[in-house]
């Protein structure tokens, strides 16, 4: 509750600041048109129900809401944002994207609103996320984890103990098994690159650890091609040689890959916590894979990781 509590009050500021700024260069009736990224039915309505509760409050001000899928708005943002159809707010990601659309002059320095009560909303390492040189950029709508979704009818149809998945080669034992009987093993949408990514991604984090990741990312030891992030490529490597994949899976899609794993086509999908409705609603009966049947657990450990990833570890097995 606390949750939905935190983003309702993000979304009212930053609408509300979008107005203020809308203000000072339109007539009395002010437009906010906020861009996003395309997502489930249950969270757009959650969304007009904020926007119809913010317009009933302020009638001089009208929210737009626009949406678009997730690899067409990577390729449309950086041309909007040079248009006259400029979004007020729009949603992004940390890191040099964000740097790149400050240096542009897209983005608005939002330090003081978020010091004047926004941050206290948030953990730190949300915070430094949209942080570039002290300076505060955006604001964090939510936090996310990065798992293996798991079908368990299929999963136990194969023999598999998804319990006794705690490293990396349990993982390939399980890959294996359930090849060997019949199952997909995982799904993947590779055509969009960072759906496949999470695997080096994770692995590489697994290895090198936070410290490793920020001292390749100064260009120490090698960078990222240092000997922690070779063996993480290898890993991948060998991993891709026991055919976890649906057939064709680099020309696969996130979207398609999402509703593969709705329909039962594969025991496994990395992919983030925010996949749960979607993946139901491109199933093609709309209902996904039952509840019951559905699961949610750890990336598995890698022999050698610090021991400090293995203790910030979770898992979640839904209700």
């Amino acid at each position: 509750m606390h949750f939905f509590a935190a983003r309702k009050t993000l979304i009212t500021r930053a609408i509300a600041t979008a107005a203020v700024l809308g203000s000072c260069v339109a007539s009395a009736d002010t437009d906010i048109k906020v861009l996003r990224v395309e997502i489930s039915d249950v969270e757009k309505q959650y969304y007009e129900d904020i926007i119809s509760e913010y317009e009933a409050q302020n009638p001089d001000i009208n929210v737009e809401f626009e949406y678009i899928a997730n690899e067409a708005y990577k390729t449309r943002l950086p041309t909007l944002l040079q248009s006259n159809q400029r979004p007020d707010i729009f949603y992004s990601w940390g890191g040099e994207g964000l740097r790149d659309q400050v240096e542009a002059g897209f983005v608005r320095d939002l330090t003081e609103e978020m010091r004047s009560g926004w941050q206290e909303l948030y953990p730190d390492s949300a915070v430094r996320a949209f942080t570039l040189d002290d300076r505060i950029y955006g604001a964090p709508l939510y936090a996310t984890l990065v798992g293996f979704w798991v079908n368990t009818a299929l999963t136990e149809r194969a023999g598999v103990d998804i319990s006794n998945i705690e490293t990396w080669d349990d993982l390939e034992q399980a890959v294996a098994t359930l090849r060997e009987n019949g199952v997909t093993p995982a799904v993947v949408g590779g055509m969009d690159g960072w759906p496949m990514h999470f695997y080096w991604g994770y692995l590489a984090t697994r290895i090198a650890g936070a410290e490793g990741i920020e001292a390749a990312k100064r260009g120490e030891d090698g960078g990222f091609a240092g000997e922690e992030f070779v063996r993480a490529g290898e890993m991948l490597q060998s991993f891709v040689e026991l055919d976890p994949f649906q057939p064709g899976f680099m020309a696969t899609s996130y979207e398609r890959a999402s509703a593969m794993f709705g329909d039962g086509e594969g025991a496994l999908h990395l992919m983030g916590d925010w996949d749960y409705i979607p993946s139901k609603e491109r199933s093609t009966s709309g209902e996904g894979v039952p509840d019951e049947d559905l699961e949610f657990i750890r990336f598995p450990s890698v022999e050698g990781e610090p021991a400090m990833n293995r203790a910030s570890a979770v898992s979640m097995a839904l209700p």
